[in-house]
């Protein structure tokens, strides 16, 4: 079963493996012909980085180091070249090569080192720097990585969640490629979680993209998986069309890889539906294009797949039914059967269709029983019915096929010498048992299929708590029974409240205004989750957050100010897509706090102080599309937001407070 988990990890990977490979996601980085021409000169920039004496100079010269060391995929050394560069530019103003940096060090993580938690906190970081510096270029960059990486490691809702971030940028720049993308990101998402008429309609979507914006790689690349989802329907004749037009594009590219990838999925297309014809032509076609591609992998598909026909050529039953070698072929038929065993392992890092590797596992444990090879029959007859269990729900059949039937028979006939029999039990008493215990592996299913719903259940009900409390807070409780209310020094509050709320209330119906209030305050709570901060509850229109707890964070005032801007881009976008579009007002505060859970059967996590009473007045005072921050605030962040004082102003039971207007853009960090 772990093999079968494994497996079906190995194609979500490979999956994205069509869309962006290691090349591809570094190149997004590189931004000017001139850095394109460093990339790989990595003799003269060794020779410069010996003799330069200026800091900047060398600290320049050590992240082209590090960009060229992650195109050679060396990732360790990247890594040093790219840490040595960011200890100069992080005390830069220079935050975009900053966020560059991260993205190089998040993908040295990830692609090469496998290290995926230290990869994704390196991402975090370059995602919240490009947001800073209002960088769109960086950030498209990086919304690529954060995809390909969560759906590598089996993330699918949050390479989902990023897909359609990715999108909704996409729609906002008006960028056809990044709408392209977006689409086919979002329906290979939807493929991987079996909800293929989503998928589909995504991958039309992406493939009107692509054409608009003349992508031939990415067009070939979403009508492979257009073909691949009919394949799986079992709508040949729809899959063959998408799967020859990819194939057209991916020759008048010259693409052999894609080529390769392509004629094997036909070629199995081919054998599925006996069509020897065509068959023959995509395996002439696709043995060629591998030996020319120089992969492995690809070489190892076709000749697994001639070998796979061979074989079947090459059994025959005698007059009594029993499996053969085709008379003067029994050289031959040795030679296939070990070209297959020695290629399938290689075939299977290339090849999707599962249903084969079963059908291969049978035919070849046939084949062993007819060389009086019992061990490697019985082994690959294990393997073929690990297989064929996982497919047990979608073929929904428990009947063996007319062939596994016969190899039973065939099997109980075979002589084994005595060696065998003392050592092993018999490969025809093995196999009988694995069809007579059926009973005990249902009953073994069954058991495990009652454990995973138990799991499941558990799962819900600690999402559910997670939903309502934040995370340590939550372990603390389930942990002790009860979680005690914590001071805590430094936090940033921030309010937010929709402008003429009750007047828009009087216009539109209450169904559309709460629909309308929830698709905002869900864009919120996805704003939150990215800049770090914890929601702290929705009151009416209003909703409170607050940065630096339940963990302590040095820069919880910077992450709600970041917050807050993405909060008024979101709203502005909105207004500009819906007629009922709301204005808001922000409001932030800095201080200290008590925070805790309130009440004892409907559990609430909750803030109190005077920095929250503060930060209530700083929105009331605000005005619409603008973030209004308190002093304590402003001393915070002075260095990294560009702000507007308004003066001294009053505020209800506080007196007149010095008040600051956040800029919407940040003349400092502009690229």
């Amino acid at each position: 079963m772990r093999q079968i988990q494994k497996s079906n990890q190995d194609m979500t990977k490979q999956k994205w493996q069509y869309l962006i490979g290691f090349i591809f996601l570094w190149l997004c980085v590189v931004q000017t012909n001139a850095q394109k021409n460093n990339i790989g000169n990595k003799d003269s920039l060794l020779v410069a980085l010996s003799k330069s004496n200026n800091e900047a100079a060398r600290a320049n010269i050590n992240f082209e180091l590090g960009r060229t060391a992650l195109f050679e995929q060396n990732s360790r050394e990247a890594l040093g070249y790219l840490n040595k560069s960011l200890e100069f530019y992080s005390e830069s103003k220079d935050q975009k090569k900053v966020g560059r940096i991260y993205l190089g060090i998040g993908i040295a993580y990830i692609n090469g080192l496998q290290q995926s938690d230290s990869g994704l906190a390196a991402l975090n970081k370059a995602e919240l720097i490009a947001k800073q510096v209002h960088s769109d270029s960086l950030l498209k960059s990086v919304y690529r990585v954060l995809i390909y990486t969560h759906s590598s490691l089996g993330n699918i809702k949050e390479s989902l969640s990023y897909s359609r971030i990715y999108l909704a940028m996409g729609q906002r720049t008006q960028d056809n490629e990044m709408l392209a993308e977006s689409y086919h990101y979002i329906g290979i998402a939807y493929a991987t979680m079996g909800e293929m008429n989503n998928a589909l309609d995504n991958y039309q979507n992406a493939i009107a993209y692509y054409r608009k914006s003349g992508n031939k790689i990415g067009l070939s690349d979403v009508m492979l998986n257009m073909g691949e989802r009919y394949y799986n329907m079992q709508k040949y004749d729809t899959a063959k069309k998408y799967l020859n037009e990819a194939l057209k594009i991916a020759e008048d590219l010259d693409y052999k890889g894609k080529q390769s990838t392509i004629l094997t999925m036909l070629a199995n297309l081919y054998m599925t539906q006996k069509d020897t014809a065509n068959l023959k032509k995509a395996l002439e076609k696709g043995t060629a294009v591998s030996k020319a591609s120089g992969d492995p992998r690809y070489i190892s598909s076709f000749a697994v797949l001639n070998g796979f026909i061979d074989l079947q050529r090459l059994i025959q039953q005698d007059s009594s039914g029993k499996y053969i070698i085709a008379p003067g072929h029994k050289q031959e038929f040795e030679k296939t059967v070990q070209t297959i065993t020695a290629q399938l392992d290689v075939y299977k890092q290339s090849s999707i269709d599962i249903s084969r590797w079963k059908e291969i596992h049978l035919l070849l444990a046939i084949a062993n029983n007819i060389l009086e090879k019992p061990q490697l029959a019985y082994d690959n007859m294990i393997a073929y019915n690990r297989y064929k269990d996982s497919f047990a729900n979608l073929e929904k059949s428990k009947q063996f096929s007319e062939m596994e039937r016969k190899l039973v028979s065939d099997v109980a006939e075979t002589k084994v010498n005595s060696a065998n029999t003392t050592r092993n039990l018999s490969l025809a008493g093995l196999l009988l048992l694995l069809l007579l215990s059926g009973g005990v592996f249902y009953a073994y299913r069954q058991k495990r299929k009652d454990n995973r719903l138990i799991a499941s259940e558990k799962e819900k009900s600690e999402h559910l708590l997670l939903n309502i409390l934040p995370q340590e807070v939550a372990e603390e409780l389930k942990q002790n029974g009860t979680s005690k209310a914590k001071y805590f020094n430094e936090v940033t509050v921030l309010f937010t409240d929709f402008v003429n709320f009750t007047t828009m209330s009087e216009k539109l119906g209450a169904e559309e205004l709460l629909e309308e209030l929830n698709e905002n305050f869900t864009a919120f709570d996805r704003i939150m989750e990215r800049h770090g901060l914890e929601k702290i509850k929705t009151i009416g229109d209003a909703y409170l957050a607050a940065s630096g707890l339940p963990v302590n964070q040095a820069r919880h005032a910077q992450n709600a100010v970041a917050a807050a801007l993405d909060i008024l881009d979101y709203v502005e976008d909105r207004k500009n897509k819906v007629p009922y579009g709301l204005s808001i007002r922000i409001g932030i505060n800095s201080g200290s706090l008590i925070a805790g859970i309130i009440g004892v059967k409907k559990f609430a996590y909750d803030i109190w102080g005077d920095t929250v009473n503060t930060a209530a007045r700083m929105e009331q005072n605000s005005t619409p599309g603008n973030i209004n921050i308190s002093e304590n605030t402003y001393r915070l962040i002075e260095k990294e937001f560009s702000c507007t004082y308004r003066g001294k102003i009053e505020a209800k039971n506080k007196g007149a407070i010095d008040m600051y207007f956040v800029n919407k853009h940040n003349s400092e960090h502009a690229i």
